[in-house]
């Protein structure tokens, strides 16, 4: 069985309002998964430090959130046997932040958000690791496609 997943992603500008804010998404690594062997299929597989979410709150207080945008994926995927989960791992500075998930949460298509933070002068930068759970051997074979969307809004 041969299983391969590739992300996309979308970083939404922030609005006018927020334009003394700063807001960027870095991967630090390959976000393909590829899973061709048995210890790949039982396993949950992580991109360790995929991501760094880095903000600069200046002109207001924001929240970043994320989801998954859009998929595709082959004839006989069922939703939920093979899911994305974030998992935070660090910040730089905790001072006004505020609403941090610090446990994996599944992505979904709905906003989940990551984190808030009041009106600050410091960037800071947040560390995540992305992990597709193990699909097991029922999954359907194919490609299988992930755009995921991070939102920053003032609340």
């Amino acid at each position: 069985m041969r299983l391969f997943c590739t992300l996309l992603l979308i970083l939404l500008p922030f609005s006018k309002s927020l334009a003394q804010n700063t807001f960027s998404l870095n991967t630090t690594t390959g976000l393909n998964f590829n899973f061709n062997t048995a210890s790949s299929l039982e396993n949950d597989n992580v991109k360790q430090n995929a991501f760094i979410v880095t903000v600069r709150p200046k002109s207001s207080n924001i929240s970043v959130y994320a989801r998954i945008y859009y998929y595709s994926a082959p004839y006989g995927f069922v939703p939920g046997s093979m899911n994305l989960e974030l998992d935070y791992k660090s910040v730089n500075s905790t001072t006004g932040v505020s609403n941090l998930v610090t446990s994996p949460f599944i992505l979904s298509t709905s906003d989940q958000r990551l984190f808030s933070i009041s009106r600050r002068t410091t960037t800071f930068n947040f560390y995540y690791d992305l992990i597709c759970t193990a699909p097991g051997y029922s999954t359907a074979t194919g490609h299988y496609n992930f755009t995921l969307m991070f939102t920053m809004t003032s609340p």
